[in-house]
């Protein structure tokens, strides 16, 4: 006999989140790309909860802001971002 079980372990209400694939480490700090008039601005973030698929941000990222989900990896200061 099995059986699968979803366990939700921990939940924050109104979190700013971005997807797990956008944030990486730079300099020993978590970071993601933000697009700001239409360029990559790197941006140094505190992250909160982590789940498989979405990351909390706690401060650096605000709703609403624009980031970069693909090839974080190949993105450079102020490269311009359609």
């Amino acid at each position: 006999m099995s059986a699968v079980v979803h366990l939700q372990v921990r939940e924050a209400a109104d979190a700013v989140t971005v997807p797990a694939a956008a944030v990486f480490s730079a300099g020993g700090r978590d970071a993601v790309w933000v697009v700001r008039d239409g360029r990559a601005e790197r941006v140094d973030v505190t992250v909160g909860v982590q789940g498989q698929d979405v990351v909390q941000i706690v401060s650096g990222v605000a709703a609403g802001d624009s980031v970069v989900v693909r090839g974080t990896d190949q993105v450079t200061a102020g490269q311009e971002v359609p």
